[in-house]
């Protein structure tokens, strides 16, 4: 999974071992995150902290 994230089309490491995570677990409905640009190539949805927050 990090080598995988290593390689990836994100420009930020952290981010794509996030999404490489989100991924590999089952019933995840997205990624919540206040930098929207950096989920550009997220195959899953993104969510701004304030989109899920009441």
């Amino acid at each position: 999974m990090l080598a995988t994230a290593a390689v990836s089309k994100f420009n930020v490491y952290e981010d794509a071992v996030q999404f490489q995570c989100a991924i590999t677990i089952k019933g995840i409905d997205g990624i919540i995150s206040r930098n929207k640009r950096d989920f550009k190539h997220s195959t899953i949805p993104f969510f701004a902290p304030e989109e899920v927050l009441y």
